[in-house]
């Protein structure tokens, strides 16, 4: 099994994160060096055409609440702009990892999806409805009339695969929408380390659909299902990302089941002005 964390990818966003706040520090104490060093010739030249003691705390105090002004000024600007926005940030990490795999192992996401549906009866009635359609049998449409459940069912308890009801439940509970619910909140914890205002939710472009197959071979039951997802700020899409889910039954109960999920950044919006 896969270690479920994606520590390397924090990793890197505090890579970035880092390096820009070097590179604007590094930035911004130069501009002010600079500024500093042409008060300094200015004010010198101002004291010999007016002939004002410009030095501090001495001379004259309209010219040297001039130069107070100005150096407080100078050190607003540099606390100011010394900070980079987290946006900033956040799009150069998922322009960064823009079309990289990010692969979780947890073994668990099998057993957490009996949840809601874990009796034969609920999740047959489930995978019924019209949505489920969609389900493949080894890559191959299995129905349009909205009896996927019942022909799943027929296949996984008859010849030659004969698995008990409640192994067959199982199997179908992997195929039902429930199954993106754990992957995605993971991710979604992810994202709040990186950004805490990001969200994620469904991608909603027409042609963004979710994808459920059956593969059944000679060892095993494999499931793989996919949805497109988004990043949202408010109500601005930050960007698209696809996520993946694997989950695999062994024919034979003794050997262990295996799971994981993959996720990744397809596209990454322009939200940065």
């Amino acid at each position: 099994m896969m270690e479920k964390t994606m520590s390397p990818l924090l990793i890197r966003h505090s890579h970035i994160w880092e390096n820009n706040l070097i590179f604007r520090s590094l930035e911004v104490t130069a501009i002010t060096a600079a500024c500093a060093l042409l008060t300094k010739f200015a004010m010198k030249e101002a004291q010999r055409l007016s002939k004002w003691n410009f030095e501090p705390f001495k001379g004259n105090v309209p010219p040297n609440l001039a130069f107070g002004t100005l150096f407080i000024a100078y050190v607003s600007f540099a606390l100011r702009t010394t900070k980079v926005h987290p946006l900033k940030n956040l799009h150069q990490f998922l322009t960064d990892i823009l079309n990289s795999n990010n692969i979780v192992g947890d073994d668990t996401l099998i057993e957490r999806n009996m949840g809601q549906y874990s009796k034969k009866n609920a999740i047959v009635a489930q995978l019924n409805s019209p949505r489920y359609n969609l389900i493949t049998l080894n890559s191959t449409a299995i129905t349009k009339d909205g009896t996927a459940g019942d022909q799943l069912l027929a296949l996984l308890t008859g010849d030659p695969n004969n698995l008990s009801e409640e192994r067959a439940a199982r199997v179908l509970n992997q195929l039902e929408a429930q199954v993106f619910g754990d992957p995605t909140i993971d991710i979604q914890g992810f994202l709040y380390q990186v950004f805490p205002f990001a969200t994620i939710g469904q991608d909603e472009r027409v042609e963004a659909k979710p994808k459920y197959d059956l593969t059944v071979t000679a060892d095993s039951f494999d499931v793989q299902v996919s949805r497109p997802m988004r990043i949202i700020h408010g109500t601005d899409t930050l960007a698209y990302l696809s996520l993946t889910v694997n989950l695999s039954i062994p024919k034979k109960e003794a050997t262990p089941e295996t799971a994981s999920y993959t996720w990744a950044i397809t596209e990454v919006k322009n939200f940065i002005n």
